[in-house]
């Protein structure tokens, strides 16, 4: 996780139980907003910024040489690194954003969060450029009082003074070594900044993609010619369900290829029929084939998956499992999994799925996309995803 620039925070006693309380008390403000802002609209952008201002002092009680015991706190709480850093982005930023048009015309916690991002990277760009300059400029003077030296040194030696010429010399050198060092930092502060003027408009252009409301052509052509099951999990997503489950025993909707990004303990290919089988593991993760069998329809094939994985579970030959589906909520399929499941993520924007009809996952699947989880840690799937799209619980005894 990044780390930002936060000092210790003034107010809270030295007393190490004055602390754990001050920590307790934030880390209670901030649940109770980070549970209002899952919802979705402008009101969600409120309670955000008022979770990251509380997890922001939370932070600033633990001093700049105890990262290490920061983050042991953040794992007692099991709080998900993407969550933590997202919410201090805005807790951080969000009130920097007074004077620019944007702020207050959000409409959810993802779009503050990009516009804090921004102007984090625009803080960034102008520390950089700023640094670059005031490097340069020691460079020249480093240079200067080296050239200067060497004449010194040429002087000693004609005058016969062999120890101050070496002195001089020495100190030329010197100078040209960290006039070279000063040269490299400017370099570096130059692509730091370049890295972060670059920041938002690769964020502007990765939303305008996911939001396109067509899919690209090829993808099209390609799909209408020969359209496959063959489509492959982004690996972003695996890691974050990696979070949820801890790892994945079972992929039962898969092959080799596949498996190389999901990492599965176990998987079933389509000679294996994971519909047909008893999946008897702890940790399940499927992105199930879209392509029905002939003379089955397409949703009620899907219908199917859904309730094996929740018949998996209720039988309890799974203890719990992620499934990742097309976000066609007036669907049959996505019904029985709006009433089977614990919770659902309505991720933001569309996935690019690599596949043989687009081997660099360099596409946007044409529909949205939507996670179910089935299992008894709804809270930490919510934790997890929550950055990444709209997650509400499907049953009322789980919120």
């Amino acid at each position: 996780m990044q780390q930002l620039d936060i000092e210790g925070v003034a107010g809270v006693g030295h007393n190490s139980n004055d602390v754990d309380a001050e920590r307790e008390r934030l880390y209670k403000a901030f649940s109770a907003a980070h549970e209002e802002a899952l919802g979705l609209g402008r009101r969600s952008v409120e309670k955000g910024v008022e979770a990251g201002e509380a997890l922001l002092r939370a932070r600033r009680t633990f001093k700049g040489d105890q990262f290490g015991e920061w983050t042991r706190w953040l794992e007692s709480k099991r709080l998900a690194e993407s969550t933590v850093y997202k919410y201090l982005i805005l807790g951080e930023f969000f009130g920097k954003l007074a004077k620019t048009p944007r702020r207050g015309a959000f409409t959810g916690l993802n779009e503050a969060f990009d516009a804090c991002c921004d102007e984090r990277d625009r803080r960034d760009a102008v520390q950089a450029e700023k640094e670059r300059r005031e490097l340069l400029a020691k460079k020249a003077e480093l240079e200067a009082q080296a050239r200067d030296d060497e004449a010194r040194a040429a002087q000693a030696r004609g005058a016969g003074n062999e120890k101050s010429a070496e002195e001089y010399a020495a100190r030329a050198l010197k100078g040209q070594k960290a006039a070279g060092k000063a040269a490299r930092g400017a370099v570096e502060a130059e692509k730091r900044a370049a890295k972060a003027v670059e920041a938002p408009k690769r964020r502007a252009a990765a939303r305008e993609v996911a939001q396109s409301a067509e899919p690209s052509a090829a993808y099209v052509a390609k799909e209408k010619a020969a359209p496959t099951n063959e489509w492959y999990t982004p690996v972003e997503v695996i890691e974050l369900a990696k979070r949820v489950l801890g790892e994945i025993d079972l992929d039962p909707a898969s092959c080799e290829e596949a498996n190389e990004t999901v990492g599965a303990s176990r998987f079933f290919d389509e000679d294996e029929d994971g519909l047909d089988r008893e999946w008897d593991a702890d940790r399940v993760w499927c992105n199930p084939p879209y392509l029905a069998p002939a003379g089955e329809n397409a949703a009620d094939w899907l219908k199917r998956w859904v309730s094996k994985m929740d018949g998996e579970i209720c039988a309890g030959r799974a203890k719990e499992g992620i499934m990742l589906l097309n976000a066609e909520t007036h669907s049959g399929y996505a019904q029985v999994g709006f009433r089977a499941a614990q919770a659902v993520c309505l991720w933001e924007g569309r996935m690019s799925f690599r596949g043989p009809n687009d081997p660099e996952g360099k596409g946007v699947s044409p529909k949205g996309q939507m996670l179910l989880y089935f299992g008894t840690r709804p809270e930490r799937f919510s934790e997890v995803f929550s950055p990444y799209g709209a997650v509400f619980s499907t049953q009322e005894e789980t919120r």
